[in-house]
């Protein structure tokens, strides 16, 4: 196989005219130029760009080699990535996100990159990825064997140039990804005959599996990214960016939901529309749709992630709402508006919905799992929320019914939480949390939920116990930083508070939520000038800063959405 493929193989006439069609040499010019302009906007993409004059430093930010992390990454005593950025991983599988949409916009200004060497990409101090211009440009004829496991293998396998995907892109992007959760490209070789080979054979050198079980949906995304068909992988690099975000979020997208590797080879061996048929048949001799099997349940864990994207909520705070759930909107809305008789779905994109911030869309999801079985606390608890959260004070007599109904499974326990934690009876949630946490000793998020409600009842040392077991499980959580911060300050222990959110600063950026809840708690500590900071990161979104009224615990009320006035008021802290 190998020596058929070196004779096959003519890597200098299919790459210069591969090349000249993206513009060669003139790339490097063009990547300078994008690095060097100023738009004035925060977010423009070519920031994350170094010019080829810059080296080791970008402004007054120290950078190191990604390539050189990941080798510490991987070696036996070397450091893990939860040691070398704040959040590890999910961290990580954030910054490609930023990577992917950098690559759209270069793409967009005629620099397309088939290749993406780690040594072209550096970390900096800041928790962010940045592109050096002088290294990210390859030359394919000179490191064809180098490079061969980088490129799609469309690209590699191909004897005469092929027409350019943005699919291909992704490919090589994801290739990063699984180098840095795994240690090694995923079809690796010495040189590109040996690479050709195994792509041909279906045998993988090193292929990411359930051993990176954080997050969660990493491995069946990058499963479809380094798919060797270009139809089974994310078509966009927008979309891809997408996906990782909600990977980030805890969710587990797919390119393909329907899609899986035995059913791939069925289809090739007897052909699509004869599965169809079998498919078909088999549903109707059943007695039940066809949706109703392993893409459902798939779909179920993608959307269940959405409930505790962040806290639950609490009457008359923020709104509800957290990136995942618009991303999980975008992804799988759809879909799931679709199955409108599966109580299971529609339970759980109602939650979506209240995420995504659209409580009729919640309301409506909400409905349908209702009417499959009204004696669920689920559908109850969603009703509720969603009501009250657009002024209907008839969501209270929801919620209520909601906590008078008996739970069937874990969803049912969180749901009559969530009503518990709504409505502000932070004892009786703490009985819910707690069954939940006996039944599920490694759920980390109901340990979290847990330490709220009881710093919110007044039992501060329980909160603390229960935290620190919720950090255990998960440590590196904003989230959990904040509440630890605050029970800290609940013992008068306002010198440990401090330097916890120093030395959690970076993680505290994740959610505007989080970002308002900091802020307060830097005023209570004395720092009124670095909480209004952080107060007016949370509102930069806003027009003008509300008017918030301050209570006791971090506790606060938004103008306007006290409907049921619940709490005793108390002036600003």
């Amino acid at each position: 196989m190998s020596e058929r493929l070196y004779q096959k193989f003519h890597p200098q006439e299919q790459y210069s005219e591969l090349l000249g069609g993206v513009g060669g040499d003139d790339r490097l010019d063009q990547l300078d130029l994008l690095a060097q302009q100023d738009s004035g906007d925060p977010h423009y993409a070519g920031r994350l760009l170094i010019h080829s004059d810059q080296q080791g430093k970008v402004f007054d930010i120290s950078t190191t080699s990604l390539e050189e992390l990941i080798d510490r990454a991987r070696a036996p005593a070397g450091d893990q990535w939860t040691t070398i950025l704040p959040g590890g991983l999910r961290s990580l599988v954030e910054q490609f996100a930023h990577l992917a949409r950098l690559l759209v916009f270069l793409a967009e200004q005629g620099v397309v990159l088939y290749v993406i060497p780690p040594s072209a990409l550096v970390l900096g101090s800041d928790g962010r990825l940045r592109v050096r211009n002088d290294r990210i440009v390859v030359d394919l004829d000179a490191s064809i064997d180098e490079m061969a496991c980088r490129v799609a293998p469309e690209i590699l396998l191909s004897r005469d140039p092929i027409p350019f995907e943005e699919n291909q892109i992704v490919y090589a992007l994801a290739v990063l990804v699984h180098e840095c959760a795994h240690g090694s490209p995923p079809w690796s070789g010495r040189t590109a005959a040996e690479v050709a080979d195994r792509l041909l054979s279906r045998d993988p050198g090193y292929f990411i599996s359930d051993r990176v079980s954080d997050p969660p949906g990493l491995s069946g995304l990058l499963r479809d990214a380094h798919s060797p068909d270009p139809q089974l992988r994310p078509a966009t690099l927008r979309g891809f960016a997408s996906m990782l975000d909600a990977v980030r979020d805890g969710a587990r997208p797919r390119s393909r939901r329907n899609s899986s590797v035995e059913e791939g080879r069925l289809s090739r061996r007897w052909g699509r529309y004869f599965g169809m048929i079998v498919l078909l048949i088999l549903a109707v001799w059943l007695g039940r749709s066809s949706v109703e099997g392993p893409a459902t349940a798939d779909l179920i864990r993608s959307l269940s992630s959405a409930m505790l994207a962040r806290p639950l909520p609490s009457h008359a705070e923020d709104v509800p709402v957290h990136s995942l759930g618009q991303t999980l909107l975008d992804l799988y809305g759809e879909e799931a508006s679709s199955l409108r008789s599966d109580p299971a779905v529609q339970r759980q994109l109602a939650w979506v919905a209240i995420r995504a911030g659209k409580p009729r869309a919640a309301r409506l999801a909400a409905r349908f799992a209702f009417q499959s079985d009204p004696s669920r606390p689920g559908p109850w608890t969603t009703l509720g929320i969603a009501a009250l959260e657009m002024g209907d004070l008839g969501g209270l007599v929801e919620l209520q019914r909601s906590i008078e109904l008996e739970p069937l499974d874990r969803f049912d326990r969180w749901s009559r939480g969530a009503a518990q934690m709504y409505l502000l009876r932070y004892s009786s949630a703490a009985r819910t949390f707690s069954e939940i946490a006996e039944q599920d000793p490694e759920d980390a998020d109901a340990w979290f939920h847990l330490a709220l409600a009881r710093l919110r009842s007044e039992d501060i040392y329980g909160a603390a116990d229960a935290l620190a077991t919720s950090r255990r499980i998960r440590p590196f959580d904003g989230w959990s930083d904040w509440l630890a911060a605050e029970i800290y300050h609940a013992r008068g222990m306002d010198e440990e508070a401090l330097q916890l959110l120093e030395e959690a600063t970076a993680r505290f950026s994740s959610s505007a939520g989080l970002a308002l809840r900091i802020g307060a708690l830097w005023g209570r500590l004395g720092d009124p000038v670095r909480g209004r900071d952080w107060i007016r990161r949370a509102d930069a979104q806003r027009m003008t800063a509300p008017r918030r009224e301050w209570r006791a615990g971090g506790r606060f009320v938004e103008p306007g959405r006290d409907h049921l006035m619940l709490g005793p008021p108390a002036p600003p802290e």
